[in-house]
């Protein structure tokens, strides 16, 4: 059996949250465990051209669950922010994601943006194993493998940029990152976001230009396709015994 840590990012001074992740926990029969977050509150004013006080304490929070996964010497982990809504087919996903053989650093296992790309997999939940083509946006719920966490540290150990745009980012900065779709852990809106409230973001850098961009898009196109088919040639003799059915094709 693929031993899987559910690590859940949580404020200290919201109980009440933690309270209700623990209620959604008991009832999918999964085990949390819970990681302090840094408080934006209690951390001191950027400079004006740096990120916020808000995502900086969300990127060292998320940065402390890689330190642990390393640390404990664990071969995968799930990591969630605190203010989403699972899915019930959540842990038999992480699980049958946990036993094929995949060589990536993460999958996210929800997204804020419609999800395009190429397919790997279908999955016996029948939800769709994706190479993205576009960003996907969030960083509140991830399949994260040891490797993954050790190439985060690697590359990541300070925040200088949200933790979300190194996600979005990955075909740019060397992750390996597939994601699932339809979600499995949903945003709870009404919620807000403490971990990352606090604070005015940094303006974006002015976008490139047209043709740039559009450049831009058919590579990153390009590229899904040729990873997905990669890992497919993989899978052939695997997802047939794991999944009852083929991936599809693009």
């Amino acid at each position: 059996m693929n031993s899987i840590n559910f690590f859940f990012i949580n404020l200290q001074r919201r109980p009440d949250r933690r309270d209700a992740i623990e209620r959604q926990c008991q009832r999918l029969g999964i085990q949390p465990v819970f990681v302090e977050a840094f408080d934006a509150q209690q951390l001191p004013a950027p400079p004006a051209s740096a990120l916020s006080s808000g995502e900086i304490a969300c990127y060292r929070s998320h940065h402390r669950v890689w330190s642990m996964l390393v640390e404990q010497q664990l071969a995968r982990a799930v990591v969630f922010e605190d203010d989403i809504e699972l899915d019930a087919r959540l842990d038999a996903v992480c699980r049958e994601l946990a036993a094929l053989p995949l060589d990536v650093d993460l999958v996210r296992l929800g997204s804020l943006m419609p999800v395009r790309g190429s397919r790997v997999a279908t999955l016996s939940s029948g939800h769709q194993l994706v190479a993205p083509s576009c960003n996907g946006s969030g960083a509140h719920a991830y399949f994260l493998t040891r490797a993954g966490a050790r190439s985060l540290l690697a590359r990541f150990g300070e925040p200088r940029q949200p933790v979300d745009r190194v996600m979005d980012q990955a075909w740019r900065n060397g992750l390996r990152a597939l994601v699932v779709a339809p979600p499995l852990a949903t945003p709870i809106d009404a919620l807000g976001s403490d971990i990352a409230s606090c604070g005015r973001r940094a303006p974006r850098a002015p976008r490139a230009a047209w043709l740039m961009r559009k450049l831009e898009r058919h590579w990153r196109r390009a590229r899904a396709m040729a990873w997905a088919w990669q890992l497919r040639s993989r899978l052939h003799p695997a997802v047939p015994r794991l999944t009852g059915r083929r991936a599809l094709p693009i």
